[in-house]
């Protein structure tokens, strides 16, 4: 027989579980961070002894409720059994004696014992009644002490920081999670708050002072050199990036970048996203150097016969003289004037290059060395056109083939009157920019200079809109086309079709549209973002479009008026537009607001 014992909680053990002595670290007398528990050992040490405590109360809680709890339950049997040198006996000892017929035999036992031993049979059993009739109460308080035990258990622990000029008394001030930057001389309060499972708390402090900055160190070896930034790919505008979106050369996270402007972009999983320009800050104008002493005069003297040379005020040596003087040229030939009768009679060859000059029908002809006078073309010089006279024919011949940027400039006006009696001012805002639908780059993009008379909503549904390209955008898809057929005839036929590109609220309602009346995007604008196209050479050169001011445009009427972007801001999901002092801003798409039209030619 034995009774078996719980073991106790060792040096070894504390230390095997992690859970060493506070006197090994001492934390109050030191100073903060050296030598000292740190605020997260603090934490981790309850942590591990709160572990360590709650493990053994739950054995002893398992032990006393489970099947062998009559093995833990000491009685005082002394002398029953012999072969018992410990002279230890548990309940289940007894109970089994019992069953197995031993009980007699201690009985027995006992009748031989010496006299201080002996105890009537009465005795014996009283004790053993006692015993069994406090096992439930000794189960009922080790359940009691494991529910306590539970109840101590840290559930939260707070710590806080807190700076402070007094390293004696806590500060009284706000407390943050957040350790702050303390100055020199003044103290580094902690503050550790323990919330037990049973709802009591305990608070504990520990302060460091921050002391004098220490000398600078040596130095460190120079790490080696970076990778940089690496361009997967540039491209011309931002028109012909997004058409490349789906290159599978081009990964999520790799970054592009645009020609001439370097506006940086990094692929994301359904746009390119912009983010910043790669050109850096022009630097501050360098000191104006030391003025240097006079330097000397040449003076240059050319001789009848074309000998070039130099004197000098300074004594320094002269350049070499030398002969300028070109062989003689051959005699020109000046322009043969002959009235038309004379003419008539001679009809001469003119040599090549030669000028004739028909004084009676004021024509000039240019010879070629063959043809004689009545058969060569007459030489007419007529006008050099302007965009402001040139009728439509002429000025869409001259975009088509190239030739307009020769004749006419960016910011060049026109005034037209549409069929309603209404005129409105017409601007180039530039040159081979917007991509046609046909292929290629249209010749010359044009834009109103101020608003039309007639405010209209972007959409006259109910629905909510998600962009310009929306079904429900009847800006795109009615007014505009009310707006071309109240163009003159001569201009709208050779307006073309182009291909725009606009950002929408979601990934569907992003992409291409064909159209050949559109409004604009703040990035053709102020040429920033990334809301569809680029910006137009107009508000580069002419007027700055990042400056607000240069953004407020007038009805026909003459009030400054909002107006309407094709752009879309996704954080609110509303329509962009440009405000009467001319800041941005978004609206609903069923408030009626100016418009500014534009198309390609």
């Amino acid at each position: 027989m034995s009774l078996k014992k719980l073991s106790n909680i060792t040096p070894a053990e504390l230390k095997a579980k992690g859970v060493v002595s506070l006197a090994d670290k001492p934390n109050a007398a030191a100073s903060y961070g050296v030598g000292g528990l740190s605020p997260t050992a603090l934490k981790l040490w309850f942590d591990q002894l709160s572990k360590l405590l709650a493990d053994k109360i739950n054995g002893i809680h398992d032990t006393l409720g489970g099947e062998n709890a009559a093995e833990y339950i000491k009685l005082d049997l002394t002398g029953l059994d012999e072969s018992n040198t410990a002279e230890e006996y548990s309940l289940k000892d007894l109970c089994e004696s019992f069953k197995n017929g031993q009980f007699a035999a201690y009985l027995m036992l006992y009748a031989a014992a010496s006299a201080q031993d002996k105890s009537s049979l009465q005795v014996i059993i009283n004790n053993f009644a006692a015993d069994i009739s406090t096992t439930k109460e000794k189960a009922q308080n080790a359940a009691e002490s494991a529910q306590s035990a539970a109840n101590n258990t840290i559930s939260t622990v707070v710590i806080t920081y807190q700076e402070s000029v007094s390293g004696t008394t806590p500060p009284t001030g706000e407390w943050g999670t957040v350790i702050p930057v303390v100055q020199e001389g003044n103290y580094l309060w902690t503050r550790v708050e323990l919330v037990f499972a049973g709802g009591q708390s305990n608070t504990f402090y520990s302060v460091g002072k921050i002391g004098q900055k220490g000398d600078t160190g040596e130095q460190g070896i120079q790490g080696e050199k970076g990778d940089g930034l690496e361009i997967k790919k540039y491209y011309a505008d931002t028109d012909e990036m997004n058409a490349d979106f789906s290159n599978a050369d081009i990964a999520v996270g790799d970054s592009v970048a645009i020609e001439g402007s370097l506006d940086l972009y990094v692929k994301g999983s359904t746009a390119f996203e912009y983010k910043g320009n790669l050109k850096g800050p022009s630097g501050n104008d360098g000191a104006q150097g030391i003025q240097g002493e006079p330097g000397a005069v040449y003076t240059p003297d050319l001789s009848a016969d074309g000998d070039l040379s130099w004197s000098n005020n300074g004594g320094l040596t002269n350049p070499p003289t030398v002969n300028i003087k070109g062989p003689k040229g051959d005699a020109g030939q000046s322009t043969i004037v002959k009235t038309a009768a004379e003419w008539a009679s001679d009809n001469t060859v003119l040599a090549s290059g030669r000028f004739g000059y028909d004084s009676t029908g004021k024509v000039t002809k240019i010879g070629d060395g063959v043809t004689t006078w009545d058969k060569l073309a007459v030489f007419i010089t007529e006008p050099i056109p302007t965009f402001a006279d040139s009728d439509w024919a002429t000025i869409a011949e001259l975009s088509e083939s190239g030739q307009a940027q020769k004749y006419f400039k960016v910011g060049d006006e026109r005034t037209i009157e549409l069929t309603t009696g209404e005129e409105i001012t017409l601007v180039i805002l530039g040159f081979d920019h917007d991509n046609l639908v046909s292929g290629g780059k249209a010749g010359m993009t044009i834009g109103m200079q101020g608003l039309l008379d007639t405010l209209y909503p972007m959409t006259t549904y109910s629905l909510s809109l998600t962009g310009w390209t929306s079904g429900n955008c009847t800006m795109r898809t009615s007014v505009m086309k009310t707006i071309r057929s109240s163009l003159p005839t001569g201009l709208s036929n050779i307006i073309k079709a182009t291909h725009k590109y606009t950002v929408g609220q979601y990934t569907s309602d992003t992409g291409y549209t064909d159209d050949y009346l559109f409004l604009f995007t703040s990035t053709e604008i102020e040429g920033s973002g990334n809301k569809g196209g680029t910006q137009y050479e107009y508000w580069k050169s002419v007027k700055d479009g990042t400056v607000a001011e240069n953004r407020i445009k007038y009805r026909s009427s003459g009030s400054a008026n909002t107006w309407w972007l094709r752009s879309w801001n996704s954080n609110n999901n509303r329509f962009e537009n440009y405000l009467t002092n001319g800041s941005r801003s978004s609206s609903t798409g069923s408030t009626s607001y100016g418009v500014c039209v534009g198309f390609c030619i």
